[in-house]
Parts: structure tokens; C-alpha cells; sequence
């Protein structure tokens, strides 16, 4: 599978941590912008590196649970097939896996005001398009 993206979603807790989150204060900015790395004309050699081309989306974060519907299944596969089904045919893989944690962070709550948030680790070299039906 050389040169092939690799795709992994796990749905698993990765600890027994609860998240109750914090407290929202409006940011402030100074309207300057992002800077980026300018190419180089080297060039380089044909070769790519041992652990490239894979993505892995993450239910949760290091040290905490992951939650679940007892009914209607876990937060994180609910807002993956949600975010799927409306953006797949126009949307990047990682840019997907970003609008799963929002919808994950700010649409799903326990009884108890637990939250959840996920995590995407990337070694993409190229971003991913699902075309579907």
C-alpha cells in the first residue's frame, strides 16, 4: 500500500477522564495575517517517507472517554456519518474530520454537561476527496 492514503477512524476511549469544558470569552485579534513557508527550487530525491499517507480521526483525546447513545450510538460516528453524508462530494478528508470535532464539541452534551472532543492525526502529503454516489 506504498504511496496509497491510509484512512483510520477509531471509536474508542483512550481514557477515563471526563471533560466539562470552559468557559467561552470572545478573542481579540490584531488582523494580521499567517505567513508560509516558501518552496524551495531544490530538488529533492524520489523518495517518500516509511510513515506517509495516512490519516487517523480520533474519538477523543489522550486520558478521556468517549461517548455513546445507548440508542442511537457513539457522538463521534454519529457527527462522522453526519458530516459525511452533507460535504463528502465537495469536501477534503481532514477538512471533514475538523467539522466532525466542532459538531462533536458543540452539539453533544451528557445529563451532566460532559462534553467531548475529538482528534486528527495527519501524514497526508495530499488532501483526500471521498467521491461517493
Amino acid at each position: 500500500l506504498r504511496g496509497k492514503p491510509k484512512i483510520f477512524i477509531v471509536q474508542a476511549c483512550r481514557g477515563v477522564k471526563k471533560d466539562r469544558g470552559y468557559e467561552v470569552v470572545p478573542a481579540v485579534t490584531d488582523g494580521g495575517g499567517t505567513s508560509k513557508s516558501a518552496p524551495t527550487d531544490r530538488r529533492l530525491p524520489d523518495r517518500a517517507p516509511t510513515r506517509g499517507d495516512w490519516v487517523m480521526g480520533l474519538s477523543t483525546v489522550p486520558g478521556y472517554s468517549a461517548w455513546r447513545n445507548d440508542t442511537v450510538g457513539s457522538w463521534y460516528i454519529q457527527a462522522f456519518t453526519k458530516v459525511l453524508k452533507m460535504n463528502a462530494q465537495k469536501d477534503h478528508l481532514v477538512d471533514m474530520l475538523t467539522d466532525v470535532n466542532r459538531v462533536v464539541s458543540q452539539e453533544y452534551r451528557t445529563v451532566d454537561g460532559y462534553m467531548q472532543s475529538t482528534e486528527i492525526i495527519s501524514h497526508l502529503s495530499k488532501k483526500i476527496y471521498l467521491k461517493g454516489p
